[in-house]
C-alpha cells in the first residue's frame, strides 16, 4: 500500500540536503535577532567598563566584545534549540538592566576576583584598567559576558516552560525534535 501524501512534505523527501549548517538549515531568526540582543545587553556593563578602562584596556574590551558576538553567531549557526533559549532569555536580561542589580552582582565578583588575582587596579586611586591591567580588561570581559550568557540561557531555559514552544522550535524541526524542548 502506497505512503499517504503529505502536502507539508518538501518535494526533495527526507534525504534531500539541507540548505546550510546543522539538521535544519540555517534558522535566520536567532542569526538576525542575536546582535540586537547583544548589543540591548551591553548598556550597564560597558557604560560602567567603559569609565574604568583606558588605552589598551579599551581595546581589549572591544576585542572581547567582539569575540562574544562571533561566538554567539556560532552558537546561533551550530545549536539553533538553544540559540532560541538564550535569545529569549537574552530580552529577560536586557530589560533587568532597568533596575541593573543582576549586572551590578555579576560585575562585582568578577572585579574582586580580578583584583584578588592582581589583574585589576582595586585601590580606588585611578582606572581598574589601565595599560598595565590590559588582560585584566580582557579577562573581566570575557568573564562577565560568559556570566550574563549563562543567566540569559536559564532564563530562556525558564521561559521555556512558559511560553508555546513553537518560539523555541527552529523552521523544519520535527516532532521528535520538539520533544526534546
Amino acid at each position: 500500500m502506497p505512503e499517504p501524501f503529505n502536502p507539508y512534505q518538501s518535494p526533495g523527501g527526507d534525504d534531500a540536503p539541507g540548505v546550510g549548517t546543522g539538521r535544519y538549515g540555517i534558522d535566520w531568526v536567532p542569526i538576525l535577532a542575536w546582535p540586537v540582543a547583544f548589543g540591548a545587553n551591553l548598556i550597564v556593563p560597558l557604560r560602567f567598563a567603559w569609565l574604568e578602562a583606558f588605552g589598551a584596556s579599551r581595546a581589549g574590551i572591544v576585542l572581547m566584545l567582539l569575540v562574544i558576538l562571533a561566538l554567539g553567531w556560532l552558537v546561533c549557526l551550530v545549536k539553533p534549540l538553544e540559540s532560541r533559549r538564550l535569545l529569549m532569555g537574552s530580552v529577560v536580561t536586557a530589560v533587568l538592566q532597568v533596575i541593573p542589580v543582576l549586572h551590578f552582582a555579576i560585575g562585582l565578583v568578577v572585579i574582586l576576583v580580578m583584583e584578588f588575582a592582581g589583574l585589576v587596579d582595586g585601590s580606588g586611586d585611578g582606572p581598574a584598567f589601565s595599560d598595565q591591567h590590559a588582560f585584566g580588561a580582557i579577562l573581566t570581559t570575557l568573564l562577565v559576558g560568559a556570566a550574563l550568557l549563562g543567566v540569559s540561557y536559564l532564563f530562556g531555559v525558564a521561559l521555556q516552560t512558559q511560553l508555546p514552544s513553537r518560539w523555541f522550535v527552529p523552521p523544519g524541526a520535527t516532532e521528535e525534535d520538539e520533544l526534546l524542548l
